[in-house]
């Protein structure tokens, strides 16, 4: 190479000859720069320009230090990103993007990361392996955009936005967010997790939104852990994917939608390990509402209420499922559905009232059950008896007149 070009290397550094990886440490050295500012006493350091983590390079937060992005502050991000426990990252920036990702980058957390931006996304497309603590709190834009990275959690993570977007937007198909560890949403204002991926849960997930749907899955979820779905006014899980069971799962949303709204087209199934219990409270409230394929070979045990406007198979592959009608549960079969398979199992329930007084106790008990897809006469048993008996005793002596009648 002439004399020229590598002059012209040296001050333009557009194509070192030999480029060694280098780790930086988030310290008073660091932060001592321009856009940056140091507090000794809390071991802060607050970001408010852009700073570009070249690919092949580290940038390492260490324990007892926090990172702040906030205002304009944001990390153009190639390389990697290293919380050390008792590390944390903040990123509060009002109108840019927290940490933009370009290439291929990682982040690596055992510390705290709190995403609390309040105009645009915090995160953007990257892979997070996430054995400390998340907690993403945006108010104005996506807490998290995975595109085309990954989300692997060990730790806890909890989704809490408060804006109009999503806490995390999975919106490319090759795509994951798996969870071993503790997964929270409770968003107010939009989607706690918007996926078109694949959600894969062996941990602990717990959604209960107040306001927006829990996860809305265009792609797969896919459950053997245990998840809770407790939204209170709003569909915990919105699907027009696969959601697959082997676990646990308990549907209690106390608003007026569905715990599971499972769309035409779709498809829900609880394997033979599987466990699905629908208690939801609240006026029109709904536990299932089926408008796709509902298939079970496990158990499914219902003290709310099961809309199937679609297909229910209350079996698996050479495996019979259980679906149990609890006191007060329904499942109704609405016009055009299909049941296949054994019929729910019907459980009586009994209620026991009691009073007491100086002079006498009195105890009343009384037993009612549900008819799971048989319309129950609207004004009950008693009624219909009382009107069919004296229908019949008419007809008998009508019966009897027209005999004695005949020569």
């Amino acid at each position: 190479m002439s004399l020229l070009g590598l002059a012209a290397i040296s001050v333009l550094g557009a194509i070192p000859v030999a480029y060694a990886a280098t780790t930086t440490q988030v310290d008073s050295t660091l932060c001592s720069g321009g856009g940056f500012s140091w507090n000794s006493g809390t071991h802060t350091c607050t970001l408010t320009t852009i700073y570009t983590i070249n690919s092949g390079d580290t940038l390492e937060i260490p324990s007892g230090t926090t990172l702040v992005i906030s205002g304009g502050g944001e990390i153009d991000q190639f390389g990697t990103i290293t919380v050390d426990s008792g590390g944390t990252m903040t990123i509060s920036t009002s109108g840019t993007i927290g940490i933009a990702t370009l290439g291929a980058p990682t982040i690596t957390n055992s510390g705290t990361i709190n995403v609390e931006n309040s105009g645009a996304t915090g995160i953007g497309s990257t892979t997070i392996t996430n054995s400390g603590t998340m907690t993403i709190s945006n108010s104005g834009s996506t807490g998290i955009h995975i595109g085309a990275g990954t989300i692997t959690n060990s730790g806890t993570m909890t989704i809490s936005n408060s804006g109009s977007t999503d806490g995390i937007l999975n919106n490319n198909g090759a795509s994951t967010i798996t969870n071993s560890g503790t997964i929270n949403v409770e968003n107010s204002g939009a989607t706690g997790i918007d996926n078109l991926g694949t959600v894969t849960n062996s941990g602990t997930m717990t959604i209960s939104n107040s306001g927006a749907t829990g996860i809305f899955n265009k792609g797969f979820v896919t459950n053997s852990g245990t998840m809770t779905i407790s939204n209170s006014g709003a569909t915990g899980i919105d699907n027009l994917g696969i959601v697959t069971n082997s676990g646990t799962m308990t549907i209690s949303n106390s608003g007026s939608t569905d715990g599971i709204l499972n769309k035409i087209f779709s498809t829900l199934t609880n394997k033979p390990s599987g466990t699905i219990t629908i208690s939801n409270i609240g006026g029109g409230t709904v536990g299932i509402r089926n408008d796709g394929t509902l298939t079970n070979s496990g158990t499914i045990d219902i003290f709310g209420k099961v809309d199937n406007f679609g297909t229910i198979n209350n079996f698996g592959a050479k495996i019979l499922g259980t679906i149990i009608i609890e006191c007060g549960g329904q499942l109704v079969p609405e016009l055009g559905s299909t049941y296949n398979g054994p019929a729910p199992v019907q459980v009586s329930c009994t209620t026991t009232t009691s009073t007491t007084s100086t002079t006498s106790t009195t105890s009343t008990t009384s037993t009612t059950s549900v008819i799971a897809s048989v319309p129950e006469f609207p004004l009950g048993l008693p009624l219909l008896f009382a009107i069919l008996v004296p229908i019949l005793v008419v007809l008998r002596k009508w019966a009897s007149s027209l005999r004695r009648s005949t020569p």
